[in-house]
């Protein structure tokens, strides 16, 4: 079963969990600025690239999903958004949001407004590294994502991409006797390892039938750690 985030402090008092406490007194600072929570449903967009905002969002509830929307028509999604995540670390600098925002379940979230949080930035290093850190964090996927898609088969894609999701959940303790939360569909996966759902679904398969992982109704569970790791070129 999932674990999900959640903070007596409001929704967006669990951003930090992902990075390292704050002190008590910075988290009560962050957690006691204005939110509004928000919901969106499956598939629909919460911010579309080139469109101006004067938000950030944390995820409380779901997955979302940050892509680029490619000149054909295609997508290349970047990154998958967990309960803690901020939608962008980089949209806190930024006037428009340079990807789009997509709920890919059913998502909880908060927004904070930009200006109020850059003045806390600004009065509080220690928050203001944290930040960094995210930032840093997702700048290091785009990188790790640019050298998959060019240097690596489509089976160790597929594996890189369960262990890292498989890795994030063990992070944040949302692993339930080997479950954790895994709502991506054939597309999603394609989407973000430059494929085609037919390819993915055999990838799939091979590792069900190896014993490398286990896929119910919208969860995975990883059976073979060493051998998802050797698939995935680690």
């Amino acid at each position: 079963m999932v674990c999900n985030v959640r903070s007596r402090d409001g929704l967006c008092g669990a951003l930090f969990r992902d990075v390292g406490r704050l002190t008590a007194n910075l988290h009560s600072t962050f957690a006691s600025l204005p939110q509004s929570n928000k919901f969106a449903r499956r598939r629909r967009t919460i911010y579309r690239a080139g469109e101006p905002s004067n938000t950030v969002a944390i995820i409380h509830d779901g997955w979302a999903s940050a892509y680029i929307q490619l000149p054909k028509g295609n997508r290349q999604i970047l990154s998958f958004l967990l309960p803690g995540d901020i939608t962008s670390a980089a949209a806190v600098f930024e006037d428009r949001s340079e990807v789009t925002i997509e709920a890919v379940t059913d998502v909880e979230y908060c927004v904070i407004d930009k200006h109020q949080l850059s003045e806390v930035l600004q009065a509080e290093p220690e928050v203001f590294n944290t930040f960094s850190k995210l930032w840093a964090r997702r700048k290091n996927e785009i990188e790790n994502l640019a050298a998959d898609l060019g240097h690596r088969t489509a089976e160790e894609r597929v594996a890189r991409l369960i262990l890292a999701l498989y890795g994030r959940h063990a992070e944040r303790d949302m692993i339930r006797e080997g479950w954790f939360s895994f709502p991506l569909r054939l597309q999603h996966i394609a989407d973000a390892t430059g494929q085609t759902v037919v390819h993915v679904s055999r990838v799939l398969s091979s590792m069900r039938r190896q014993g490398v992982i286990e896929l119910e109704e919208r969860s995975l569970a990883v059976r073979d750690l060493a051998e998802l790791r050797n698939i995935g070129g680690n």
